[in-house]
């Protein structure tokens, strides 16, 4: 057909084509391989960090400054959740 335009080169593109999926194609096997492998090494470490500072609380205390140092939050620095207060206008289902 001319201009490049040929049975051969078709060919050679696809060829290339299906060579690039395939190095794509291990490189995203190779990355999901290194996800699992990351996140177990992840929950290792959580799971570490909390037995570390669990050590940390046992000796020093929940709301001593080496615990809040150690990564915690003091006891007497948490919030407590709000309790939602009932409406004054609804009267109560049970005495309805």
């Amino acid at each position: 057909m001319g201009k490049g335009l040929s049975i051969q080169a078709y060919s050679a593109l696809v060829e290339k084509t299906r060579q690039r999926v395939d190095a794509y194609n291990a490189t995203v096997a190779m990355l999901d391989a290194d996800r699992v492998v990351m996140q177990e090494a992840e929950k290792e470490l959580q799971e570490l960090t909390e037995k570390m500072l669990l050590g940390v609380a046992i000796e020093f205390g929940k709301d001593s400054p080496e615990y809040k140092i150690a990564g915690g939050i003091r006891k007497s620095e948490r919030k407590r959740p709000d309790r939602k207060k009932a409406n004054q206008s609804e009267p109560h289902p049970a005495l309805s």
